[in-house]
């Protein structure tokens, strides 16, 4: 007993420390939209519960981008205009074969269900974001300027 005693006390007190501060959870919040494809775009925005927390600076939004595509090796690209900066950002894809039903497919036509994704540092505070996806060069939007908008 004497033992396990003195190596508790020998351990530093630092690695029972707990973050009393509130800022080790980061704050999430997720907008939709159908894009003119009737494909889902979502955007979360990840920050710090308040200026002063520690990890202020590690705020991230998130680009997913749901589509279909007759091709698995789709180009997927998102121009991004974040608070009044515009970029075109390549995105990380995923795609699988995506079969309907149980029946056996017979017009040799596959499909694929495709997962695009994009990640980009943000600011604390007001987020003003506007997204084009395009696939292999065609936007995914109703037509020029109108792309989907989320405010956060």
């Amino acid at each position: 007993m004497i033992a396990l005693l003195a190596l508790l006390a020998a351990l530093p007190s630092a690695s029972f420390a707990a973050d009393t501060s509130g800022c080790s959870q980061m704050v999430e919040r997720t907008l939709h939209a159908t894009t003119s494809g009737g494909n889902l775009l979502t955007a979360t925005y990840a920050h710090a519960p308040r200026e002063n927390c520690w990890n202020a600076n590690q705020a991230s939004l998130t680009l997913a981008y749901r589509f279909s595509s007759a091709e698995r090796a789709a180009e997927v690209a998102l121009w991004v205009n974040l608070n009044g900066k515009a970029q075109t950002l390549p995105a990380r894809l995923s795609c699988t074969d995506a079969q309907s039903g149980m029946q056996k497919d017979t017009n040799n036509q596959r499909r694929f269900a495709c997962f695009a994704i994009v990640v980009l540092p943000a600011v604390l505070g007001a987020q003003s974001l506007e997204v084009a996806p395009s696939v292999n060069g065609a936007f995914d939007t109703r037509g020029y300027g109108e792309n989907a908008s989320f405010q956060f």
